[in-house]
């Protein structure tokens, strides 16, 4: 899986950042949307990311329609919303090779400085959207609601 990173924001304002992910999306690709928070959170208050996951099917025009969304969201809503957004990369295919997504991508990469594998995150709510299910071959979209926001 490959796709789009987008946070953080304090858990109350899932709602708001759901909506802005939303409206950043072009329609073009099926997708699985992740809201997880984290066991760390910022000065503010903010632990709550999401998580666009993009089915890794090799297609050239996905990566470009991915690559376009993830431009026009940071436009929108990095410096107006303060959020981190990013390209997220495969490093491998199915095949065990490189993937072009990872190749076409490599010139965004950033260091952090924080060791972002010790973070420790737990799955709030899911959705999916497009003609596809992400998990499976069958039509539709599949629809899980988030618990209420504290």
């Amino acid at each position: 899986m490959r796709g789009i990173f987008v946070g953080y924001v304090r858990r109350e304002s899932c709602p708001q950042l759901l909506g802005l992910i939303a409206q950043g999306l072009s329609g073009r690709y099926d997708y699985q949307l992740s809201v997880f928070e984290s066991d760390r959170e910022d000065a503010q208050g903010r632990r709550v990311y999401c998580v666009v996951h993009v089915p890794n099917i090799g297609d050239e025009h996905l990566i470009g329609a991915v690559r376009r969304d993830v431009v026009r969201m940071r436009r929108r809503l990095a410096s107006r919303h303060g959020l981190d957004i990013r390209l997220l990369l495969s490093r491998v295919d199915d095949g065990g090779l490189p993937s072009a997504f990872d190749t076409a991508g490599a010139v965004g990469r950033r260091s952090d400085g924080g060791d972002r594998r010790q973070l420790r995150s737990t799955l709030i709510y899911a959705i999916e959207r497009g003609r596809h299910s992400v998990r499976s071959d069958h039509g539709g979209f599949e629809l899980s609601l988030p618990p209420p926001c504290r």
